[in-house]
This record gives structure tokens, sequence and C-alpha cells, in this order.
């Protein structure tokens, strides 16, 4: 049997060396004025890619999370993997169908997994704004409005590689101590926006 973990990476709210200005609630205006602050979450995005479904958004896709991610990887359908566009040196891509499979070249040093299809557009705006809230730390797993992209602590970011390489697996992941003691304020937060707005839609060209 799977036995839990007995390590973890602590939340920084609470680490005693994170300055005291950003140990107060949340404020808006103060996240807006300075754009990294001591709390920003740093992301790996893992972008899965079909050629038929996302050969038309794929581009603006991680453009648009190139501005939010300290990694990005592109897991390209082999079977559909063709006219992937040429892409910037910083982006790893891997053959697979399956968000999981990007998950080997992850930086060891990055906490936090983005997991997208080709057709979801992150708003780098207001996504960069809820990285870098304190309060987005309350949770361990957000999941946003109408649409089945997922933010995880990568110690939760487990997948079963046996299940259908033909369907999106995100819906497997969830929090469990047999991934991880941490132990969020909040668990998961699911249709989650920021300040009333989306922070990732389905993009269409």
């Amino acid at each position: 049997m799977k036995a839990p973990k007995t390590t973890t990476e602590h939340n920084p709210r609470r680490d005693g060396e994170t300055p005291f200005l950003w140990t107060h609630p949340q404020n808006s205006d103060l996240t807006k004025l300075i754009p990294e602050s001591p709390y920003y979450m740093r992301v790996a995005t893992i972008i899965r890619y079909h050629f038929v479904k996302h050969k038309d958004t794929i581009a603006k896709c991680i453009d648009a999370v190139s501005k939010v991610s300290a990694q990005i990887i592109v897991v390209a359908d082999p079977r559909g993997g063709r006219g992937l566009p040429s892409l910037a040196n910083n982006v790893t891509v891997v053959a697979g169908a399956t968000h999981g499979q990007g998950q080997a070249v992850i930086n060891p040093d990055i906490p936090w997994i983005l997991f997208l299809d080709g057709d979801e557009i992150v708003n780098p705006e207001s996504f960069s704004q809820f990285l870098n809230d304190p309060d987005t730390y309350d949770y361990s797993l957000y999941g946003f409005n109408r649409v089945p992209s997922i933010l995880i602590r990568k110690e939760f970011a487990h997948m079963n590689p046996s299940l259908s390489q033909q369907h999106d697996c995100r819906f497997q992941l969830h929090l469990c101590t047999y991934c991880s003691d941490f132990l969020s304020k909040r668990g998961a937060l699911y249709d989650t926006q920021f300040f009333g707005e989306d922070m990732i839609t389905i993009g269409d060209k």
C-alpha cells in the first residue's frame, strides 16, 4: 500500500521570513502595483496539444501563458501532432496524449502545475495578479469558471496512466493524504474567478 508522504513544502505565508507587508489580508491595489511579491507562485504549465482541435489556438495559448509561467511544456499527440508551430526555446515538447506525460520534465524547484488544453487561453493580467496574491495559497487545487483547466500543488498531481489516452484525465486530480501531508487552509476551490473576472477562457483563433 502506498504510504503518505512525511515531508512537504510549507506555506510561505507562515514561514516567518516573508516581509510583514505581505502578511496582511488581500489588497488587490497593492498586488497590481508590485508585479512580483515574495509570494508570487512559480508555475509550470503543461499544455495538451492536438492538431485537429488546437491548431488555430495553440500559438495564442502559449503566448498568453508565457507571461505567467516559469516553465512551459507542450504534450503533442503523435497521432495528431503535425502542424505544431515553431516554438520559443523555453518551450519543451513531449510526445504523448495526456497532460500527465509532461510531468517528468518539470523543473524540481517549481511547486505548482497548471494543466491546460491548447484552446484554453489565460488572461495574463488577472492570472498574474492571482498568482501574486497571498490568499491564493489558502487552497491546494483550483478549478476555473467554465473551463476544465486545473492549477494544483505538484505533490498532488498524480494521474492514473492506465486510463484511456483518448480522454482528458484532469478529472482525476484531487487532494489526497497519500500524496502529501500538506494541509492547505481550505482545500480545493472550483469555478474560480479573480474579483469576478474569468482568468481562463476557451479561445477560437
